[in-house]
């Protein structure tokens, strides 16, 4: 699961186990409003965000990742990936 703890912050949780397992603070600089997991066995996600930034994460390590994408000159609402996107409200 995912949640923004305020508009600036991602956090993710293990259901299952009941416990968090990363938390980035300030991941953009406004709302996140999209993220999806990719790469081996999800060891990386994308979010965007209204800062009009879309950003890799590497997801053991919580590190962002140089993309060398520059930000878009509209806000990001989604990201596409392979799979159904999970929105954060």
């Amino acid at each position: 699961m995912v949640e923004t703890l305020t508009i600036l912050d991602i956090i993710l949780h293990d259901l299952q186990q009941r416990t968090e397992i990363l938390k980035l603070r300030g991941a953009h600089k406004g709302k996140a409003s999209g993220l999806c997991f990719g790469g081996e066995n999800g060891d990386r996600f994308l979010s965007c965000g209204v800062d009009k930034t879309v950003k890799l994460w590497n997801t053991p390590t919580g590190l962002e990742e140089d993309t060398g994408v520059r930000p878009f000159l509209l806000p990001v609402w989604y990201c596409f990936p392979r799979s159904i996107p999970v929105l954060v409200e």
